[in-house]
């Protein structure tokens, strides 16, 4: 049908990485009644509320991705994540299922992604994260019409950036008088 999206409501989410960023996500799904979040990363989380514990569904990824009809990557970009979402991923997917990046270009494998979409492997992509970004103007993902690209703006809004801007003068100020930084980022949580 001409112009209708996927529905969230009783949807299954997966989300790929819930630490700060994907909390803040599945928190904002809960009005869409949405079924499930399924989440995949380093390790299980502990929710105080029964509805939480009911919510969020820790799962190993391959599941994660059996299951989801939305998939959300939200993780940071490592040795264990780069190229996660690689053929054999896509291969796992839902035909029907929408990929969305909103972390970092490299944990896509983007031929694979093209691959996936030209071939109706999986219905679509939302991509605010490529590598390179920008594309090139020449990109086959460029092409697609079951693939938006955002040019890495998903957090543009003018109070953003100066909160942004506040953090990063904050920062400085706190590093040279010996004092600890504002969401300084512990190595062990990436």
């Amino acid at each position: 049908m001409w112009m209708c999206g996927k529905a969230l409501a009783n949807s299954t989410i997966g989300i790929v990485g819930l630490g700060q960023t994907g909390l803040a996500i599945a928190r904002r799904l809960q009005a869409f009644s949405i079924q499930q979040i399924l989440y995949s990363g380093t390790r299980e989380k502990q929710f105080d509320s029964e509805d939480d514990k009911k919510l969020f569904k820790f799962v190993q990824f391959e599941k994660l991705l059996n299951q989801s009809d939305f998939v959300i990557i939200a993780c940071a970009l490592n040795e264990k994540t780069e190229s996660m979402f690689n053929k054999q991923a896509f291969e796992q997917m839902k035909n029907d299922a929408i990929l969305i990046n909103i972390a970092r270009g490299g944990i896509v494998d983007q031929e694979a992604l093209y691959d996936a979409l030209k071939n109706g492997q999986i219905q679509a992509a939302g991509l605010d994260v490529t590598t390179p970004e920008p594309l090139p103007l020449d990109h086959p993902l460029l092409t697609l019409e079951n693939c938006t690209i955002f040019p890495h703006i998903g957090s543009a809004d003018e109070s953003a950036r100066h909160q942004m801007a506040q953090v990063c003068v904050d920062n400085l100020l706190n590093f040279f008088s010996g004092k600890p930084m504002v969401h300084q980022l512990k190595i062990d949580n990436l």
